[in-house]
């Protein structure tokens, strides 16, 4: 959803795009109906997600695959979602199903229920001890000891190179989840869109490799 730290991240790409037209629509979970994120200098409120018109958009970046036919969701990239604690924690290696079962989490609704997809095929039911829907509030409750969390390694790799946390593999493979960019499918995309289309991916394409 657009008020998790990918979601803030996407409107960024966006902006910095400077596509066809000015106007943004912003989606999240039923909780977050409302409140408000930054788009530029503009102000736009969350719309729920699963109540979405996708006739209102010509382009929308998301953090999975499209299940509608009226969406058309070619895969941008990946991201590794890791289990994140204060500095020693825990031991090093990756970390298993029966440990991520047993350990407490603090997670936002909208992640909680990305990552109960994502952990579907491996058998793996999340144990969140506390619901919070502030990536930032959520960082400082783990570095301060209060818990863990789980989080795309990109939002955490910064505060785990300075040593304030430590992010961990979950299972041997890694989990991770897919950004794709949805364009309608009822009709041909626009030149211009087209053009923003191109600009999105090289941008996600570069942030991918700086890691």
């Amino acid at each position: 959803g657009a008020t998790g730290n990918v979601g803030r991240e996407m409107l960024n790409i966006l902006e910095e795009v400077k596509g066809p037209g000015d106007e943004c629509q912003a989606g999240a979970s039923r909780k977050s109906i409302g409140v408000e994120v930054s788009f530029g200098e503009k102000i736009v409120k969350c719309e729920a997600l699963d109540q979405f018109d996708v006739s209102k958009v010509d382009i929308a970046l998301m953090s999975e695959l499209s299940r509608s036919r009226l969406i058309q969701s070619p895969r941008l990239a990946e991201e590794e979602m890791v289990l994140v604690t204060r500095p020693g924690a825990r031991g090093t290696g990756a970390v298993g199903g029966d440990e991520l079962r047993r350990t407490p989490l603090i997670l936002g609704d909208g992640l909680r229920a990305a990552m109960d997809a994502l952990l579907a095929g491996h058998g793996i039911e999340l144990t969140v001890d506390t619901e919070l829907n502030d990536h930032e509030t959520i960082r400082l409750m783990v570095a301060a000891g209060a818990g863990a969390t789980v989080l795309p390694l990109s939002a955490v790799s910064r505060e785990c190179a300075r040593g304030l946390l430590e992010a961990h593999r979950i299972t041997e493979a890694g989990v991770f989840r897919t950004l794709a960019l949805g364009v309608r499918a009822s009709r041909n995309a626009s030149l211009a869109c087209e053009a923003v289309a191109r600009s999105v991916r090289t941008m996600v394409e570069e942030v991918a490799e700086e890691g």
